[in-house]
């Protein structure tokens, strides 16, 4: 991956959500899926790959359309990766159903490490009502999870998936289209639900607190590093910005991810729509950990609005030897086609 990232402008054209608003598992797509050999496609697998996670390496076809979907990890976190999918009616139809957990779309995740989340076999329909709400009706598959935390989590996946679009802000949802106070499991879904606080590490500071969204990554089959934006809410102060930056390195040190060695933050300020980074000592700076680090750093500075770039200032004694890395502020975490 190279160090400077590039920006993607994400425009998601939204061609009639729901048009014929069923779930279709009919023979023609069973017989399209029971015709391809998964176990030799799985086999025939090749991990020569290194990083799939580039936004330069996505083809971009006019023939498809960006969709943000929402998959879960073998952590169970919710990982929120932009799609190509085709330009099509009924795109909001589509996009659920490619979070069914089916042979499919595994396949379709295995360089990814990722997983789709809902059951098997699930059948839905869609509604697009007033006031940009959104009712999806399940059948009774959607109570069939083994736990609360599979069931809240693949509630999060739909809410999360569908207000991805511009004209879905909140999600009604239903079991044979009847409204249900509560799923199997104890899910909360008798009002209408909206999106916040993903993968939350529900801690309360004392005092005036704020949220923002730190992140974590994992790469699990060696061809693909995802980023995984974790809220966590800190006492509110004035230097909220070097507050996230020293947030998302504690968070790496919690969850044991690489720090480059040395490592000392000494301040962190903006200026321009650019934050400047400085640190003390030399750093290690050409591996993929240190890629990964920067890429959490500049994922969780760039939910401040005005900045759009990142400068390392790496001090030396010998100001001769001082370092300066750039780095674009991703739009989004996670792409894969």
């Amino acid at each position: 991956m190279k160090k400077v990232l590039v920006y993607l402008s994400v425009s998601i054209i939204l061609l009639g959500l729901c048009s014929s608003c069923t779930n279709t598992n009919g023979n023609q797509e069973e017989n399209k899926v029971e015709s391809i050999d998964y176990e030799n496609a799985y086999n025939q697998y090749s991990e020569s790959f290194t990083e799939l996670n580039d936004i330069e390496k996505m083809d971009i076809d006019e023939n498809l359309t960006k969709a943000v979907l929402y998959y879960t990890d073998s952590e169970g976190y919710l990982v929120p990766v932009m799609r190509q999918v085709p330009k099509q009616e009924g795109i909001a139809k589509s996009v659920i159903n490619a979070l069914i957990n089916n042979s499919e779309n595994r396949i379709d995740l295995r360089e990814t490490g990722l997983k789709p989340h809902l059951p098997e076999g699930m059948e839905f329909e869609l509604a697009l009502k007033e006031e940009n709400l959104m009712r999806i009706s399940f059948d009774d598959k959607i109570l069939t999870f083994s736990n609360e935390e599979e069931e809240k989590t693949a509630v999060q996946a739909i809410v999360y998936t569908l207000t991805e679009f511009e004209t879905v802000d909140k999600v009604q949802i239903l079991v044979d289209n009847k409204i249900v106070n509560t799923l199997a499991k104890g899910t909360e879904v008798g009002e209408p639900l909206t999106r916040g606080n993903i993968n939350s590490l529900n801690n309360l500071p004392q005092g005036e607190y704020v949220k923002i969204t730190l992140y974590s990554y994992n790469n699990t089959t060696n061809n693909y590093t995802y980023y995984i934006p974790i809220t966590k809410n800190i006492v509110k102060d004035q230097k909220e910005i070097q507050s996230i930056v020293e947030e998302q390195i504690n968070l790496n040190k919690e969850m044991g991810k690489p720090i480059p060695e040395g490592l000392e933050l000494v301040s962190i300020i903006v200026e321009d729509s650019t934050a400047f980074m400085t640190i003390k000592n030399q750093i290690e700076t050409k591996d993929e950990n240190f890629e990964r680090f920067m890429k959490a750093i500049c994922l969780a500075l760039g939910q401040n609005e005005e900045i759009n770039s990142v400068k390392l200032v790496i001090e030396d004694q010998d100001v001769n030897n001082m370092e300066i890395l750039t780095f674009s502020v991703p739009i989004f975490a996670n792409v894969y086609e």
